[in-house]
């Protein structure tokens, strides 16, 4: 249920942006046309959001396994920087949270509850290409590949009905490789909001975070890491993070207006 709840959220987005970029008449009612729009200009900003986080599991057994969406925390910098026309790219240095997290009965006999809660900093560096609707409104789809470091992080593991009952590890290179790569395709709805002196650009995102590098580490197949819950590890397959990305970026163009009483000495002269 809660998936195809995170899916249709998607597919409003998308649908939003569909009919909004059909709109240019309506934005350009509220648009002022007596102020010069600054949003070419190369724009810093903060991003927030969050994540809904998963991972997949290519080994046959884990892959059948329900796996939940985990709602984690996304936030950073970013900077825009305009190339040719509506096209530009945006550096982004984000911590990003991801994760997992199944629930299932082990033979009938007891109910486990295995999650990840993971950490990383990624730097990001989407290309975006812009429609222009009005000055106030800019739709947009944006790619972008993605890279990340482990910060950290827990692994927990539940087991009712056994004597152990709960178990907790740190995140490390023991059980998650260390760096993460990933490609992102998304679509944004992008707002300048021109003001007398400066502007201000806000901008809503939704976008799938593909990734693509198998995040057990090398002492989990080697066998030489310490398993908690079994006896020694016994690896088959692979495990990527996955999931939805939904954010809200805040920034401001690196052109501003001059100042109202900038041109008295030019007026002054011009009278005399």
């Amino acid at each position: 249920m809660k998936k195809a709840i995170y899916i249709l959220f998607f597919c409003l987005i998308i649908g939003i942006g569909q009919v909004m970029s059909q709109s240019g008449t309506v934005f350009n009612k509220f648009a002022n046309r007596n102020i010069k729009d600054r949003s070419d200009a190369v724009i810093v900003g903060v991003k927030g959001g969050v994540t809904l986080a998963r991972m997949y599991y290519s080994e046959p057994h884990l892959k059948q396994l329900p796996h939940d969406m985990l709602i984690r925390p996304m936030y950073g910098l970013f900077v825009e920087i305009p190339l040719i026309n509506t096209l530009s790219i945006a550096p982004e240095l984000l911590v990003v949270g991801r994760g997992t997290s199944t629930i299932y009965d082990y033979k009938q006999d007891y109910s486990v509850e295995y999650k990840i809660v993971s950490n990383y900093i990624d730097v990001r560096i989407p290309v975006i290409y812009r429609y222009i609707v009005s000055d106030l409104f800019h739709p947009y789809v944006f790619i972008a590949p993605d890279f990340g470091y482990l910060l950290g992080g827990t692994i927990s593991l539940k087991q009712a009905g056994l004597d152990i009952d709960e178990s907790t590890i740190d995140v490390g290179k023991a059980n998650m490789k260390s760096f993460h790569a990933s490609a992102i395709f998304g679509l944004g709805l992008r707002f300048n909001f021109n003001l007398p002196y400066f502007t201000i650009v806000t901008k809503l995102e939704a976008a799938y975070n593909l990734g693509f590098i198998n995040t057990f580490s090398k002492m989990e197949y080697d066998e030489t890491a310490i398993p908690t819950n079994v006896y020694a590890y016994n690896m088959n397959g692979k495990r990527y993070n996955r999931g939805f990305e939904f954010s809200l970026s805040i920034g401001f163009p690196l052109k501003f207006g001059e100042r109202g009483c900038s041109d008295f000495g030019n007026k002054y002269d011009r009278f005399y």
